[in-house]
């Protein structure tokens, strides 16, 4: 089950753009493979490459992707998630960054 969170969404049309796709790559991801570095980083480089994508067309002034050790690691795994994302992004013309964190349980 894929549980998620947001804070200070301003923009919901770009929101909704950017959980769809986070949703569908971590969804694709987690049926077929297990929570490792190598998946970490594959998701973090799509979801990037999506995100930069929204830079460039100007609707994002900038971004960080959490998916590493520091979101997932054994005590995340002991608390029952196998798989966790923190996207937040700064929306151009915003001051403050909109936070998506999607937890696979």
């Amino acid at each position: 089950m894929l549980s998620t969170k947001h804070n200070n969404v301003i923009s919901k049309s770009l929101f909704k753009d950017v959980d769809a796709y986070c949703k569908l790559r971590i969804e694709r991801v987690s049926i077929v493979q297990s929570n490792n570095e190598h998946v970490q980083f594959n998701v973090r480089k799509m979801i990037s490459e999506y995100v930069e994508t929204q830079q460039k067309n100007g609707k994002i002034e900038n971004f960080k992707i959490i998916c590493d050790k520091r979101n997932n690691n054994t005590a995340s795994i002991a608390q029952g998630v196998k798989f966790e994302i923190i996207v937040i992004y700064k929306q151009t013309n915003c001051l403050r960054p909109t936070t998506l964190q999607y937890r696979l349980i």
